[in-house]
């Protein structure tokens, strides 16, 4: 087997309505191949699978099996860098995988057998588009609603907090307080002393 070749898939996984896009290349532009055998089995019994349609010029269908369209080869022995092909999945899902394998002519002297391949499984089956594919059922369905007007008693209770209004009167001693002040005429005493000095006569 040689690196300078690959095989690729645009999907690993498929669904029976997918197309598969198969493309064989060499490495670099430099690596050509002059032949192509590419063809789709299944990895348990090895029977071929599926069909094949062709994408350029450079390759065509084959009869594999006494089936059309169930390989793909070359059409002439020039120089190819890269070829594409479709391959399309059978109608009902199989649940071996599938390997579709590439046998390489790069010379006459050098064919590279069961060296590229990829493997390919198929998609879980989609219960959605099941459903979806069924012709819908339409039933003249007449429902009668109930409009039961409950109403729902409300206590509007007006509830009032009892607030006591106490007028608080700090008592105040209103007291006047009078200095007692002695008013007392303090008169002193004066001596009214008719001092009278006596006159001697002297006759």
């Amino acid at each position: 087997c040689s690196s300078k070749y690959l095989i690729e898939s645009d999907k690993l996984q498929y669904h029976t309505s997918d197309t598969v896009r198969i493309t064989v290349r060499g490495s670099t532009n430099d690596d050509t191949f002059r032949g192509i055998l590419l063809v789709a089995k299944t990895k348990t019994s090895q029977q071929i699978i599926g069909t094949w349609s062709v994408v350029g010029s450079d390759i065509k269908t084959l009869n594999c099996g006494g089936i059309d369209n169930t390989g793909i080869t070359h059409n002439s022995p020039s120089d190819k860098s890269s070829i594409e092909a479709l391959w399309h999945p059978p109608s009902t899902i199989i649940e071996d995988s599938i390997v579709i394998k590439a046998t390489i002519v790069q010379s006459f002297d050098k064919i590279y057998v069961d060296c590229f391949s990829i493997t390919l499984t198929a998609k879980p089956t989609d219960t959605t588009t099941t459903v979806a594919s069924r012709a819908p059922t339409h039933r003249s369905t007449t429902t009668t609603h109930t409009h039961h007007s409950t109403a729902t008693p409300h206590n509007h209770r007006a509830t009032t907090t009892p607030q006591s209004h106490h007028a608080t009167t700090t008592p105040h001693n209103h007291r006047p307080t009078t200095t007692p002040h002695s008013h007392r005429a303090t008169t002193p005493p004066h001596s009214h002393r008719a001092t009278t000095t006596p006159h001697r006569h002297r006759g």
